[in-house]
């Protein structure tokens, strides 16, 4: 996961549950408690 977060970088890996859908909106802004894949390859909850 960490290889992952790394290749996409600068964008964000956004994990998203099976039927889950994310409205970014106008703004293009992850929402808090957007779950994401952090540098070191865990999941992270945005505050």
């Amino acid at each position: 996961m960490a290889e992952l977060a790394r290749r996409a970088s600068p964008a964000r890996c956004v994990v998203l549950d099976d039927g889950v859908r994310l409205d970014l909106g106008e703004a293009r802004v992850l929402p808090p408690g957007a779950r994401v894949v952090g540098p070191d390859g865990r999941i992270e909850e945005l505050t």
